[in-house]
């Protein structure tokens, strides 16, 4: 299972392991090799299956999974983004999260949680994070490759 990977291509060229892909849509650095060695994967037989975490909005609740914050603290940060201008009218993100100076959005109390919202920002956008939501895939791949 590659999350966020396409793999060291020399191996992704000789492998015949199943392999499953789960990527995000807007991981600029990995996305296209990691298509690359799907494709490649696809062609010579091999089990492998690919799955994209699709950019979200940022509802007001996203940031209440961070520990420590709760949901009021959440729809705080969510508000202060949206009136730094972080979140368009449907609150998706206006840019790439680097892009961006959202940090100076974020309230001073909750600037010791800027590395965990970074990462809510960035699984929002469907960039280059570890993305829970789609656990249930690789559960799931085992279970196939492994009844085959």
């Amino acid at each position: 299972v590659l999350i966020v990977s396409a793999g060291d291509p020399a191996t992704m060229r000789r492998t015949t392991t199943p392999t499953l892909f789960l990527l995000g849509d807007n991981d600029r650095g990995v996305r296209r090799p990691a298509l690359n060695s799907f494709e490649d994967l696809r062609l010579r037989g091999i089990t492998s299956e690919l799955y994209i975490n699709r950019e979200i909005p940022v509802h007001p609740e996203r940031f209440w999974r961070i520990q420590g914050l709760d949901r009021a603290d959440s729809i705080a940060i969510q508000g202060a983004l949206r009136a730094g201008g972080v979140l368009d009218s449907e609150n998706y993100l206006v840019d790439r999260p680097k892009n961006l100076d959202w940090e100076q959005s974020v309230p001073l109390e909750y600037r010791g949680f800027l590395r965990d919202i970074e990462d809510q920002l960035f699984i929002a956008y469907g960039g280059h994070r570890l993305m829970s939501n789609l656990n249930y895939r690789v559960f799931d791949f085992y279970q196939r490759v492994f009844d085959e």
